[in-house]
């Protein structure tokens, strides 16, 4: 899967049910003469974050498929480097409830975000 500013690492916390991925991020991903992230950019980056975490979570049982996906614009995303960060708030069976946010190289809250997962079989 290729996203949008090249990945430079995804970290998996087993015990906190936690994944952070981090982002470089390019100026053609930026309008506003390259000085804000586009908001699409700044969402799928938290979306695969959520989804690395299903993945993990379930040992590559289930894929997710985001059913809905809320998100808080806290401050514009400027910058160069970011990360993405997900947390598990409850799993079940067929679904999943997961919160995530976006933060700056300073660990300054970007964006806050909620999203409700289908869980797909993958194998």
């Amino acid at each position: 899967m290729h996203l949008p500013g090249d990945k430079r690492s995804i970290e998996y916390d087993a015990a906190a049910r936690k994944v952070t991925m981090r982002f470089d991020v390019a100026p053609e991903f930026c309008y506003f003469e390259g000085r804000e992230v586009q908001r699409g950019y700044s969402a799928a980056w938290i979306d695969a974050a959520m989804a690395q975490l299903v993945s993990r979570v379930t040992s590559g049982e289930h894929a997710a498929a985001t059913l809905e996906m809320k998100l808080n614009y806290i401050q514009p995303v400027v910058g160069r480097l970011v990360s993405a960060e997900a947390s598990i708030e409850r799993i079940g069976r067929r679904v999943a409830f997961l919160d995530g946010c976006l933060l700056d190289e300073e660990s300054n809250l970007l964006i806050a975000s909620s999203s409700t997962i289908l869980l797909v079989r993958s194998k």
